[in-house]
């Protein structure tokens, strides 16, 4: 049992490896690219890991395309289904860690909370994702999949704007106790606004 195992495992190794190292390879240099971005996004540093992260996923994508049993089946981005579901996702995603990053510097730099005191407050925000897994969960046996990933993304989107406009009403000039951090402090930040 032992023995049929770990040839399962030595085979599967085998054929995932050059995809797993260019995929890993091609999201390292993309974020080292906009990590690196704080100084200007003409640096040399900057266009050659943006470059070479996407020679890389080009490259997996290829390699991918080229396997009998790739680790990713490129054939499902044809199922509109799928793809929507993934742009919905990534749409989602990006706009609530985007919004939590600034809500943590508002939190910090204007409000004058802890770091604690930051993660205790921003830890509400668990809550509505546990309760929204459980009922979608239980939805999707009685909803239509598409329509529920619509009302996701509006839902969330509308939800993004309250809390942004709100957070920007609330803003108050800093106060000399509680002075904004210095643009130096949050380069990324301020060169990705």
């Amino acid at each position: 049992m032992a023995r049929k195992w770990w040839t399962l495992t030595v085979v599967l190794a085998g054929m995932f490896m050059l995809g797993f190292v260019s995929f890993s390879t091609a999201l390292a240099a993309l974020v080292y690219g906009l990590i690196s971005a704080g100084g200007g996004w003409g640096s040399a540093k900057v266009i050659a890991s943006l470059g070479a992260a996407a020679g890389l996923l080009a490259a997996f994508v290829l390699i991918e395309a080229a396997q009998q049993r790739p680790m990713l089946e490129l054939s499902l981005f044809r199922v509109p289904t799928f793809t929507g579901g993934l742009l919905a996702a990534f749409g989602i995603s990006a706009s609530l860690f985007s919004l939590l990053t600034y809500i943590i510097l508002y939190l910090q730099a204007d409000l004058g909370f802890s770091p604690l005191g930051t993660g205790l407050r921003v830890l509400f925000l668990t809550v509505p994702v546990f309760v929204a897994v459980g009922i979608a969960g239980r939805l999707t046996a009685v909803v239509p999949v598409r329509p529920m990933t619509a009302l996701g993304a509006i839902f969330a989107g509308q939800l993004l704007s309250t809390v942004t406009r709100r957070l920007a009403a609330r803003r108050c000039p800093p106060t000399p106790t509680r002075s904004p951090p210095p643009p130096a402090a949050t380069p990324t930040l301020t060169a990705a606004s």
